[in-house]
């Protein structure tokens, strides 16, 4: 059976993202983390399609999507997690009918598509981005060693 033409693999997905913005599609549905246990789990798809413009429906992870800030190690790399319904359309891992809700909010015209990617936008762009993470890594180091 051939999929359907509107379904993209996932090694073609990175790279169809990547050669235009996500906004240009209605809503990305994510993610892979469906192997239990869905804790601490996070994927770059967040920023990688959030960053883009993109509206992402994505699982519920604890830990990863509750808009608190988080720290690794003690003292080491921190960060602010994306926020359910703020920065992405949340929905409930392994359950369809609430995955269904998310994307018929996501589709519908009064749904809150221009307030979640223009905050989850600005969110990325001062948390989220890879020099961010870099310099993050840069000074934990230099901070270690010093």
């Amino acid at each position: 059976m051939t999929a359907p033409s509107w379904v993209v693999h996932h090694g073609d997905c990175l790279d169809v993202m990547r050669a235009m913005p996500a906004a240009s599609v209605d809503a990305v549905v994510g993610d892979s983390c469906l192997v239990p246990p869905t804790r601490l789990y996070y994927s770059d798809r967040m920023p990688e399609t959030i960053g883009r413009g993109g509206l992402l429906i994505h699982p519920y992870v604890e830990g990863c999507t509750n808009g608190e800030t988080f720290t690794l190690g003690g003292d080491g790399l921190s960060g602010t997690c994306y926020e359910a319904g703020e920065d992405f359309l949340p929905y409930t891992p392994y359950d369809f009918a609430s995955l269904d809700a998310a994307i018929e909010l996501a589709l519908s015209s009064a749904g809150p598509r221009e307030f979640i990617t223009t905050n989850g936008m600005r969110k990325t762009m001062e948390f989220h981005t890879y020099e961010f993470r870099a310099s993050q890594i840069v000074d934990f180091i230099t901070g270690v060693l010093l």
